[in-house]
């Protein structure tokens, strides 16, 4: 891989994670907004990382299973 395209990934990882960490505190914002509990915005915030949990590693063995790699 050539350092243009390492520099290119880089820039994109960056901007994906200031994207996400700048929304992500006012989420909860919002949902109250839009009149929702705190026990319901509680478990809506807790649904996404419980499917982050389960989930990631579902995707890694079935990109293993498959022999799917970066290149697929």
């Amino acid at each position: 891989m050539g350092i243009a395209v390492l520099r290119t990934m880089r820039l994109s990882y960056w901007w994906w994670f200031a994207a996400i960490g700048s929304f992500t505190p006012f989420v909860s914002l919002y949902c109250r907004d839009l009149g929702l509990s705190g026990i319901e915005i509680g478990l809506l915030t807790a649904m996404t990382a419980m499917g982050t949990a389960f989930l990631a590693p579902m995707w890694a063995h079935s990109a293993t299973s498959t022999r799917c790699t970066n290149s697929c």
